[in-house]
């Protein structure tokens, strides 16, 4: 492709793909998040497994717990003794984590991320409360911030987590609400879905890294 008679050739930077172009003399160094893991969650509907990602990465269950496919859209069908959660190895810590999330009334959704074992992670959820942050550590769960107002049932909201070093900010359609430091579960890589616990629906994931 060429701009102004400038052949733009793609390289990379750090694992990121980059473009770079003189574009009316100046020259330009735009670098591209890298998608590590997306899902649309559009193929046929399952009530025993999620399969794998669009992006290709297996989805796995810490809890013995079962997540299918309800019209393009991921569920929890089966729960496992007292977590609902569900992720994929990015190999990644430091990303970019987002969904689309809608629940009925009582129940509620989220993101898993920095996951190391079934009782050692960080979540983001959204319940019948609000927003809220927190941290289970060897099973001890405590919150680390929220974000109070009353969902609506069966409204869609998209939920997005920055992990950037040991902050971690959290966004509810597109407006941050809470942001902490938190040093927990650092390089922990594996990131997923939290129902609360039946009746939360997830379409739209992706694992993004920073730009």
């Amino acid at each position: 492709m060429y701009i102004n008679g400038m052949d733009i050739r793609k390289k990379y930077f750090n694992g990121q793909e980059i473009n770079k172009a003189l574009i009316n003399g100046v020259n330009t160094l735009e670098v591209q998040p890298k998608i590590i893991a997306s899902d649309s969650f559009n193929r046929a509907d399952s009530v025993i497994s999620l399969g794998k990602a669009d992006t290709g990465q297996t989805w796995l269950s810490l809890d013995n717990c079962i997540f299918g496919i309800n019209k393009n859209r991921a569920f929890l069908e089966l729960g496992g003794p007292s977590l609902w959660h569900i992720t994929l190895e990015t190999r990644v810590s430091d990303v970019n984590i987002e969904v689309d999330v809608t629940f009925s009334t009582g129940s509620g959704g989220g993101l898993i991320f920095r996951c190391s074992s079934r009782n050692s992670y960080l979540d983001a959820l959204i319940n019948p409360s609000g927003l809220v942050l927190r941290k289970n550590v060897a099973g001890t769960v405590s919150t680390m911030g929220s974000y109070s107002f009353t969902p609506i049932a069966k409204a869609i909201y998209h939920l997005k987590v920055a992990l950037n070093g040991d902050d971690i900010t959290v966004f509810l359609d597109g407006v941050q609400r809470i942001s902490v430091t938190e040093p927990y579960n650092r390089i922990a890589t594996l990131h997923g879905l939290r129902a609360s616990p039946y009746g939360a629906y997830f379409d739209n994931f992706k694992v993004e890294g920073l730009a």
